[in-house]
């Protein structure tokens, strides 16, 4: 065995076992826990955006909601982000009419023609948002909880909207809500 394949194998040897240990060690149990926030919304990774191509058309669903930014609830005006730092985003989609949907947050700066989206897993129980309506009956793990990683998306006025995709077609949940990342 050459000097060089010897020291791939250390090398891989290494990081198999970095990824073991990182994998069997469990979160914090001295941490404190957010009101509502599931177990696996603990150990949240930042998700970086992808780009996409908007669709021309799509139908509405009315069964979601952006909730926060950076933990606080979003306003009229926008919202100033650092591109320098993470920033998490929290809210609840449901769309029990669907077969199947995917989610998403869409983040889109039309003045200068950037799309980018973050696929969304509802994980997160709620179930203020299971009561809130029984036709039709939402899904008690609806809340999500998301963190965007440093320098996410470019510099940028942003418009965030929560999309349930379910046959190839787009289901758009939008309140509005804009970040001005800086």
């Amino acid at each position: 065995m050459s000097k060089h394949d010897r020291f791939s194998l250390v090398a891989m040897s290494a990081l198999a076992a970095g990824l073991l240990l990182a994998a069997c060690s469990g979160p914090d149990k001295d941490a404190p826990t957010p009101a509502g926030a599931a177990s696996a919304a603990e150990s949240m990774v930042p998700m970086a955006p992808v780009a996409y191509v908007p669709e021309p058309a799509a139908a509405v669903i009315t069964t979601c909601n952006i909730e926060g930014f950076d933990k606080a609830p979003f306003q009229a005006t926008p919202i100033e982000a650092a591109l320098s730092r993470t920033h998490s985003i929290s809210g609840w989609i449901a769309a029990p009419q669907l077969a199947a949907p995917s989610f998403w947050l869409r983040l889109d700066d039309n003045t200068r023609g950037r799309n980018f989206q973050v696929k969304l897993t509802p994980s997160i129980k709620r179930a203020d948002v299971a009561a809130s309506t029984s036709n039709p009956a939402l899904p008690e793990n609806s809340g999500f909880l998301l963190e965007l990683p440093i320098k996410a998306v470019p510099a940028g006025l942003y418009h965030l909207y929560l999309v349930a995709q379910a046959d190839g077609k787009p289901n758009i949940c939008d309140g509005g809500w804009q970040v001005n990342f800086k």
